[in-house]
């Protein structure tokens, strides 16, 4: 029982952290669209950076769910 509930959670956590690197995306894209408008976004060289950073958490989040379900699988 403590194991599917431990499963259930890192599968929250994955499709959270799923949601969440969506949802930035979604965002930076209006921000770049803006980029050339009269009043340009001064986040930019610092959204880069976290757009890496959540780009790396999502490959991370991806290649640990892999490993779970193939270790619980087996």
């Amino acid at each position: 029982m403590k194991r599917n509930n431990l499963k259930e959670k890192y599968v929250q956590l994955y499709e959270d952290i799923q949601s969440i690197y969506g949802i930035y995306c979604i965002l930076m894209s209006v921000l770049r669209y803006n980029d050339g408008s009269k009043n340009p976004t001064d986040v930019l060289p610092v959204a880069d950076i976290l757009e890496e950073k959540f780009y790396n958490l999502n490959i991370s989040a991806d290649k640990f769910l892999g490993e779970f379900y193939e270790k619980t699988l087996i």
